[in-house]
């Protein structure tokens, strides 16, 4: 009895240190390294929330930018569109294009720009108007004198002719297929001439761009 009493003292002493020294060394480790995730789990958190509040101000910022861009004056006047049937005076046409009334006057004095009828002694101005004036005024602050803009005029007027004389005998019939053809027809010479001068204007231009 005396050797078994002696010997379970000295096995509990000796699963005793043990089992301590795996406590201490927990008790070691867990100070030490969980503290440390935590306080880095916390940077983070303080990180993505600083780094979500930047997105958000970028957003704002990019936001404003295109509000900025929207109302821009070069902006509205390239994209304004005047609807079919709707009339301008002079002043909605100006402010329209964004030209200023002499701008006007220098485009009308050499027929580039012409109202489409005259309605209580004032002068209207139709979708035509407007998409002859944007280009022109364009011309005109470019340096382009408006006279010079004459030839565009002419030009246009006598490929107008040549078109209208090939399409007039469909148009002349009551047929209302032979009338359609006649406008699809009309409408391909008007895509074709486009294409064919500017291609004719860079070819006697290309010696500057090669």
């Amino acid at each position: 009895h005396d050797e078994e009493t002696a010997q379970v003292p000295s096995s509990s002493v000796a699963a005793h240190p043990s089992s301590n020294g795996r406590a201490a060394r927990a008790d070691d480790t867990d100070p030490g390294s969980e503290p440390a995730p935590a306080d880095a789990d916390a940077g983070g958190a303080d990180e993505a929330q600083l780094d979500d509040d930047d997105d958000t101000v970028s957003d704002d910022t990019v936001s404003d930018d295109t509000v900025d861009d929207t109302v821009d004056d070069d902006t509205v006047s390239d994209n304004a569109q005047l609807l079919p049937g709707v009339m301008l005076d002079r002043g909605e046409l100006c402010a329209m294009v964004g030209m200023t009334d002499s701008e006007l006057t220098q485009l009308e004095s050499f027929g580039i720009v012409a109202p489409a009828e005259h309605a209580a002694n004032l002068a209207v101005y139709d979708a035509a108007a407007v998409e002859v004036a944007k280009p022109a005024c364009a011309f005109l602050r470019l340096g382009v004198d408006a006279r010079h803009l004459r030839n565009f005029r002419t030009a246009a007027e006598r490929e107008a002719s040549l078109y209208e004389q090939l399409i007039a005998p469909r148009f002349r019939q009551r047929n209302p297929e032979a009338q359609a053809q006649a406008l699809a027809q009309l409408r391909e010479l008007d895509a074709l001439g486009a294409k064919l001068r500017a291609a004719m204007t860079r070819r006697a231009l290309g010696h500057h761009f090669r």
